[in-house]
């Protein structure tokens, strides 16, 4: 059976919506009952359909539709089935412009990624404002959409080189981020030469997949450095980001590509960002994106905290040491230990360096481990507000 689903035609109505009334399928329908001298109970059990759909056909409010009842309708009105598509459109629009305050629909369409949103589970419908309205201020604690301000840092990012970010879900990963931030409130002075002390023994926790990742998180932030997750979006194409709270660095790390050893790459190459250009990101003079390529400077920094990440955790000198071992995973685990690294690292970093070689990728998920496990309560998923609006309380024994 065919269905008709009212999303598909969402565009459409918005650009038919004006000012001038329009014929609708329930006046059409009443006026074919007239003509008929029948009530709509027996016009049903003429068409063969059940009088509760109808009349959610005829109102506007279903918003999926079995294809066949508009044939039967189109039988029954004696109208080509085209007219009677467009009927039920003018109802569906009449509809939707009671229940809808334009002023917020503009503002949520042109702030948020819609279809990003249902894509996560954030919202259920891209054509329900209402819902959309009240999940968003849900997730940032909103009486009102309208009084949604994106976050206007300027972050520097540790980001995939290749595809363009999506700026809608960079500002709303940002915008939650720096909330949760300042809910935080990191009482602790940002002190670089502390940081730089407890630096080399950071590679060391990668080893324990368990706690490792969240007794770093727990030393940085004694060294005014907050470290945090906040889960990514499908086409938001970063590893992590820095931006200024309060004065001193925060740090955001996400689930980019799902791989462990990126996260440790990620977190390296943003504290390379806090070590060496925290003066201008802190007075917001970092540049927005990677992905411009007329930008000389910024790229140039993007190599040079990725090459820094790299070196620290596992550089190329040390995976071609390892290299002719591969498929030793013995071998692998010994050498991994002998450099304080967890031997997925070892694994990523032989398939980047491959290049687009399967084989190797295969591989380096096979010895991946479970991101989730190392996360543990830092991690939270957009579908679950309340996981991420309870982020700070349920991490309190990490941030103290």
């Amino acid at each position: 059976m065919e269905n008709f689903n009212v999303d598909d035609l969402l565009g459409k109505i918005m650009s038919e919506m004006g000012n001038q009334p329009s014929e609708t399928l329930s006046t059409v329908f009443e006026q074919r009952l007239t003509e008929l001298n029948i009530n709509q109970t027996t016009a049903a059990e003429i068409m063969g359909v059940q009088h509760r759909g109808l009349m959610g056909i005829l109102n506007g409010t279903l918003k999926r539709i079995d294809f066949s009842t508009l044939n039967k309708l189109s039988a029954f009105l004696q109208l080509p089935q085209k007219e009677v598509l467009e009927l039920f459109m003018n109802t569906f629009k009449d509809q939707y412009s009671l229940n809808v305050n334009k002023e917020k629909v503009d503002f949520i369409q042109n702030n948020f990624d819609l279809a990003t949103l249902k894509k996560v589970g954030l919202i259920n419908d891209i054509t329900d404002f209402n819902e959309i309205e009240s999940s968003l201020c849900e997730l940032f604690r909103l009486k009102d959409i309208l009084d949604y301000r994106p976050s206007e840092k300027v972050p520097a990012f540790s980001a995939g080189k290749i595809k363009k970010k999506n700026s809608y879900s960079q500002s709303t990963w940002l915008t939650k981020a720096e909330e949760l931030f300042e809910e935080l409130n990191n009482p602790h002075f940002y002190d670089r030469n502390k940081l730089i002390e407890i630096f080399p023994k950071i590679r060391w926790y990668s080893t324990d997949v368990s706690l490792g990742l969240k007794n770093v998180v727990s030393l940085l932030y004694k060294c005014g450095v907050s470290v945090i997750f906040v889960p990514s979006f499908p086409n938001l194409h970063v590893r992590g980001a820095t931006i200024p709270v309060n004065g001193k660095p925060a740090v955001i790390l996400t689930d980019y590509k799902g791989f462990y050893a990126t996260l440790w790459f990620a977190l390296i190459h943003e504290l390379y960002h806090v070590l060496f250009d925290w003066e201008e990101i802190s007075q917001g003079n970092y540049h927005m994106s990677v992905d411009d390529s007329d930008d000389a400077v910024v790229v140039q920094k993007e190599m040079e905290a990725d090459n820094f990440a790299r070196k620290y955790l596992f550089s190329k000198e040390k995976s071609a040491m390892i290299k002719r071992h591969l498929n030793n995973h013995t071998e692998v685990v010994k050498f991994a230990k002998f450099n304080d690294v967890h031997p997925s690292m070892i694994y990523l970093f032989e398939a980047y360096d491959s290049g687009n070689k399967p084989a190797k990728w295969i591989k380096a998920q096979k010895h991946n481990v479970n991101v989730l496990e190392s996360l543990g309560n830092l991690n939270s998923t957009w579908s679950d507000i309340n996981s991420i609006n309870q982020y700070v309380k349920r991490n309190r024994e990490i941030y103290n």
